[in-house]
């Protein structure tokens, strides 16, 4: 009898899936359709909006007409006591020198100049720019007119800011001298120096020597001594607003370097991440990989086992023993190679992890170091410029204390020998200036009487255009300060806008990659996972076919030989019982084969919970990240505005300061010129009432301003307190500012 064999069949192919491209998402890049532009000023308008300075002129008839009179004349008394009596007293003491400026800048020294005149202003402003670094504009403004140049600077590059900040006080002391004298040669006096130049004019009329040389040598040393504080105040304001532009731009660029640390370091973490968690699903893609490989490699072992095992019992009991010891050394070999391969792979795969941990890790401490240094290096500079800076000013203070004190005392003497010199000759003179007055009193009467009415008028028409340009000015300065203002704040406006929408648009983009990246890797993972379960079932139906097919033929033989039977009957019946043998396996291999799929749909799911949880949170720490960094922003931009507020405030008290001591000048000038008829004070005196006067002016200055600072540190630090606090709603905004009005107002 020959037994029916089932014939080889083609195995079934496993369908492979891919990803289209058009299933692929694409990121769209967001770009910032328009930049916000700060409007610009109107300097036609401006200039149409200035108001322009009324010119008085004196009539004829505002005169009074000269009286004259006669004038008695009385013949001056010369000191023939003095020269009478020199074989008794001796020789006399040489007389008192008049004060003057020794080393510093005098007559002679100007008249030995090569360069005089206009000429000087330019070697002045050459010297200048070489010295401190400087555009020629802002040196020649420098010369001209010290006083402007702080509005002027505002809109320069920070190297010239940085620059004016830097430049030396000797340099800038002797430029205003150089331009002090270029103008008085060229006949022009200031306006600063006529009170000073009526002084000494007074003085040496009453002395006879308005034409001699010592008279022109007392002038000019007059004025270069009222010159001396006025180009010493206005080198140090210029140095205190330069160094504050300058400590302001390193606290920018300070703000500045912080961010994009911050910046850097949170993209990095997020390249870490996404590569972590990248070689993590690469890693755990293999480990399902090699599983499955050892299932199916395991579940053919098995089959195969169990088609031998039913063979050899079949044959004989004797290959029984053999194949039973074959199957387990071949059974041992298979396990200690897969025990060997799974070693290998974990070795690698602990290799691998250390490599990528130890490496993030130097590449972490190498970036902290870095930061490290940077910041150190920074504060260490900065360090040094203010201790040089402060070295520098305290050395400067010293020398010009040590260079005041010995004026002072010189000045001290030549006062006290030129008082005696006028005590001698005013003994002399009593007795003939008292005959000149009487005999001269009508005469004087007239003349003073006519003198003093045109003085009246032409000081009231002199006072009115003061007046009046002084108002034309004040308006000028008040407009020039708020048209400053308000293109400052336009500028600010547009950058801070700027800012906002480009860090915006940043986010965005970034939050957009991210999300595609990982609906790619979620879309790629899906159909790796499917293609690895069509390609699982299809080995597995490839087995159950060819171990059916197996069992078939060697049942069937098997039947055939041992039972030997005699009737179709029989055979049939154990054909019969065999299929249904068959097919209970056959049920029983499908129950396990579909407990194995439903358990691996059950971990894949799993994997696919623990994979939209960790998305969730990733999405989670990105968005408080965010959040995080709007109110750092937010919360830096009130403290700028705050500071701002507080620095604006301080320049406006600074104007008034300045209109207040423009508008009393005049009048304590002729208040400091009757107090010196009326008491008989010298120059002396005056210089110490003067000192203890700027002293008490300067310590309540300085007191005004520590009590605005104390009041904006207050602002500051109730506002970083809680700085989500005072953005959030409006009742925040409204709290900030009554904080502000009532502190303020104290």
């Amino acid at each position: 009898m020959e037994a029916a064999k089932v014939g080889d069949k083609e195995d079934a192919v496993a369908a492979q899936g891919t990803v289209s491209d058009e299933a692929q998402a694409e990121a769209a890049q967001a770009t910032l359709t328009e930049r916000a532009v700060a409007a610009e000023r109107d300097a036609a308008q401006e200039a149409e909006a200035q108001a322009d300075v009324a010119d008085f002129e004196i009539s004829d008839g505002s005169y009074v007409d000269k009286v004259t009179g006669k004038v008695a004349d009385v013949a001056p008394t010369k000191e023939a006591e003095a020269a009478q009596r020199e074989a008794i007293t001796g020789k006399p003491a040489d007389d008192g020198q008049a004060a003057q400026i020794v080393e510093t800048v005098g007559y002679d020294a100007a008249q030995r100049r090569i360069v005089k005149g206009t000429a000087a202003k330019g070697a002045a402003a050459a010297m200048l720019a070489e010295v401190g670094e400087l555009p020629p504009d802002i040196t020649a403004a420098i010369v001209e007119d010290p006083a402007t140049v702080e509005a002027q600077i505002d809109d320069q590059p920070v190297e010239v800011q940085a620059a004016v900040a830097a430049l030396p006080t000797e340099a800038l002391v002797s430029s205003q001298m150089e331009s002090l004298l270029a103008g008085m040669e060229d006949g022009n006096t200031p306006a600063w120096a006529k009170p000073a130049l009526a002084n000494v004019e007074q003085m040496l009329a009453q002395r006879g020597l308005s034409a001699s040389s010592v008279g022109r040598d007392a002038l000019f040393n007059a004025i270069i001594t009222s010159a001396m504080p006025m180009a010493q105040s206005n080198a140090q304001a210029l140095q205190a607003r330069a160094a504050q532009n300058l400590s302001n731009e390193q606290q920018a660029n300070m703000q500045q370097s912080t961010l994009d640390m911050q910046r850097r370091m949170a993209n990095l973490s997020n390249r870490q991440t996404a590569a972590s968690q990248t070689a993590t699903m690469a890693q755990q893609m293999n480990v399902l990989q090699s599983q499955f490989k050892q299932d199916v490699i395991m579940t053919s072992a098995q089959m195969q086992q169990q088609t031998r095992t039913q063979n050899l019992q079949n044959r004989q009991q004797g290959a029984v023993l053999n194949a039973q010891n074959q199957q387990a050394s071949n059974a041992q070999n298979l396990g200690n190679q897969q025990q060997i391969e799974l070693a290998n792979l974990q070795i690698e795969d602990a290799t691998q992890r250390e490599n990528m941990t130890a490496q993030n890790q130097e590449r972490l401490a190498e970036m902290q170091v870095a930061a490290d240094f940077l910041s150190k290096n920074a504060a260490f500079r900065q360090q040094m410029e203010l201790a040089n800076l402060s070295n520098d000013q305290q050395i400067k203070l010293a020398n010009l204390s040590a260079l005041n004190q010995a004026s002072s005392e010189n000045l001290t003497a030549a006062q006290q020998t030129e008082l005696a010199n006028l005590n001698t000759r005013m003994q002399t003179n009593l007795l003939q200036g008292k005959i000149a007055s009487e005999m001269n009193q009508a005469q004087l009467n007239v003349d003073q009487q006519r003198a003093i009415q045109n003085a009246a008028m032409v000081a009231n028409v002199d006072l009115t255009k003061f007046n009046a340009a002084q108002q034309v000015e004040l308006a000028n300065s008040r407009f020039m300060q708020t048209m400053t203002v308000t293109n400052f704040n336009a500028r600010q406006q547009a950058t801070i806008q700027n800012a906002t929408a480009l860090a915006s648009m940043d986010m965005a983009n970034a939050d957009a990659r991210t999300k595609v990246a990982i609906s790619n890797a979620q879309a790629f993972l899906q159909m790796d996972m499917a293609n690895l379960n069509a390609e699982q079932q299809t080995v597995v139906l490839n087995a159950q076919q060819e171990q059916q097919r197996m069992l078939s033929d060697q049942a069937a033989e098997n039947s055939a030989r041992q039972f030997n039977a005699t009737s179709e009957n029989q055979v049939n019946q154990f054909n019969t019982n065999l299929a249904a043998t068959m097919n209970q396996f056959n049920a029983t291999q499908s129950n396990a084969m579909s407990q194995f799929n439903v358990s691996q749909q059950n971990s894949m799911k799993a994997q696919n919970a623990n994979r939209t949880a960790d998305i969730n949170k990733f999405n989670a720490t990105m968005a408080n990240d965010i959040n995080k960094f709007n109110a750092n922003i937010s919360f830096q931009r009130d403290s700028w505005n705050a500071t701002n507020a507080a620095a604006v405030e301080a320049s406006n008290v600074a104007w008034r300061r300045r209109a207040n001591e423009l508008d009393t000048a005049t009048e304590n000038a002729v208040n400091m010129q009757n107090s010196m008829n009326a008491y008989n004070m010298t120059q002396q005196a005056n210089a110490f009432l003067w000192q203890e006067m700027r002293d008490q002016a300067d310590h309540e200055f300085k007191a005004y301003e520590g009590d605005q600072a104390r009041r904006a540190s207050i602002i500051v630090a109730a506002l970083g307190q809680d700085a989500d606090a005072y953005k959030r709603d409006k009742t925040g905004m409204y709290l900030s500012s009554a904080i502000s009005k009532a502190l303020f107002s104290l």
